[in-house]
């Protein structure tokens, strides 16, 4: 303790000697001269900066006060540099960190939620401009957004522009491939694409909006893009049979004939003749509606198959509100076979008419019951076994080589009855299949029944 005292008496003393203001040399009186004119230089320089505060003799205490610490500041970092072995920052550089560091914690305060952002980008896209060319979404689409971009809220609403950009990202990336359904079936390949595109065009929409200076949710399409280049999986004849044999052998799959005839014999997109998710729909469920077969006029036969050719409209509605088709009105040709099975199973089965009123029957469990019995579902690990758009890709590549049509359908036949330009048509329905193959997939038949003979038109 007696140290101590001494020690600070030594101070007191040492101040009283070297501080008394009286005892300033002319030097030091010109230096701080010298200062406070440059101060009052920067103060009419800078008088119209709005980040330049005028400062006063009042305010020189201070900013020596804060000048020495900042040097003790950088005095620290040279020693703890010169102890790394590393080369250490000029004041003039280190203040310019310090600046950025600042400006980094503030916007970190007034950085909005994604939550926040989230809601304004899902009212423009749902808005009556919310299209790419300023026309309004349909309301499949905007389903897909309300869809997407709640999920998105769920997984990162609670996160803000200003954190770590790459945690934000493997956030979403473990949200879309841990996704399950209300069911508990996880996403397949396009459906994690189309979620990643999705938060992909929110971050352009951050982007455009100024909310955010890159958009680095770009890297989710690539990651989740779907290989296109290989070729489409068909089904052979036998398997598409077996479908056909399991759902005709059980009562309760049997009402799903007529779905199978649709999808399996006219090459229509899946979607085209059934639909759970457009909400532009009743209930959300889009069919194929049997009075577009137009009475099924036997008199119309299809030129090409001898089967009948069934309307698919582009919309339901003279509203155009309910979309039937994701393209131009277009002809279906459905063959004779195919044909067969509607007719074994309205007139022979239900005992009576080919229907002119309602809608195809169609239920996802149902349909899904009828793949697995037919061993065409999931396998023991749960990897779906199902190729994609199997019954459009099958229909469409074996009519496209079938011999027996090649004399009657032009090049583009095919092409305008799937709805598709040629370059499409080129790259997903031209796998070469066997005539063979093509004959026993136009032959499969319902039990005990022949083709239906169908009325030439005179």
């Amino acid at each position: 303790m007696k140290q101590l005292a001494y020690e600070h008496a030594f101070k007191i003393n040492e101040f009283l000697i070297h501080g008394d203001p009286d005892n300033i040399t002319p030097h030091e009186i010109e230096s701080l001269k010298n200062l406070f004119a440059k101060m009052k230089g920067h103060n009419v320089a800078r008088k119209n900066d709005p980040n330049w505060a005028s400062v006063t003799v009042d305010d020189l205490d201070p900013l020596i006060d804060t000048g020495i610490k900042f040097q003790r500041v950088l005095k620290e970092h040279i020693n703890c540099s010169w102890t790394a072995g590393i080369e250490n920052l000029e004041m003039k550089a280190l203040v310019f960190q310090f600046t950025g560091w600042l400006k980094s914690e503030s916007a970190k305060l007034i950085a909005p939620s994604f939550s926040e952002l989230l809601q304004k980008c899902l009212a423009d896209k749902t808005s009556s401009t919310g299209g790419v060319t300023g026309n309004p979404l349909s309301p499949a689409q905007k389903s897909r957004w309300e869809r997407h971009l709640g999920l998105v809220d769920e997984w990162i609403g609670h996160l803000k522009t200003s954190d770590n950009e790459r945690s934000i990202l493997n956030t979403c990336v473990h949200g879309i491939k841990n996704f399950k359904s209300k069911k508990g079936k996880p996403w397949m390949g396009r459906s994690k694409y189309h979620a990643a595109n999705s938060i992909s065009q929110f971050g352009i929409w951050m982007k455009d909006q100024g909310h955010v200076s890159n958009n680095f949710f770009k890297p989710l399409t690539k990651r989740f893009r779907v290989d296109r280049s290989a070729p489409p999986v068909l089904l052979p004849p036998a398997q598409v049979e077996k479908l056909f044999i399991t759902a005709a052998n059980n009562s309760k799959l049997i009402d799903h004939i007529p779905a199978l005839a649709v999808m399996f014999g006219t090459g229509c997109r899946p979607s085209e003749a059934s639909y759970d998710n457009d909400p532009a729909w009743p209930k959300k469920q889009r069919r194929y509606q049997w009075k577009w077969a137009k009475g099924w006029d036997e008199n119309r036969p299809s030129e090409v198959t001898g089967g009948v050719a069934l309307h698919l409209p582009e919309w339901a509605d003279d509203a155009q509100t309910m979309r039937a088709s994701k393209t131009e009105s277009r002809m279906l040709d459905m063959p004779p076979n195919f044909f067969a099975w509607l007719k074994w199973y309205f007139e022979d089965i239900k005992g009576g008419e080919l229907p002119t009123t309602g809608q195809l029957l169609f239920k996802q469990g149902t349909w899904d019951q009828i793949r697995q019995d037919a061993g065409l579902f999931r396998n023991s690990d749960g990897k779906s076994l199902w190729p994609y758009d199997a019954s459009r890709n099958s229909f469409t590549s074996y009519a496209n080589h079938y011999v027996e049509w090649k004399e009657k359908a032009a090049r583009d036949y095919w092409m305008d009855r799937c709805g598709h330009d040629y370059a499409t048509f080129k790259k997903y329905y031209k796998v070469q299949v066997t005539q063979e193959e093509c004959h026993a997939y136009f032959n499969i038949l319902p039990p005990k029944k022949k083709a239906p003979p169908v009325k030439v038109q005179t």
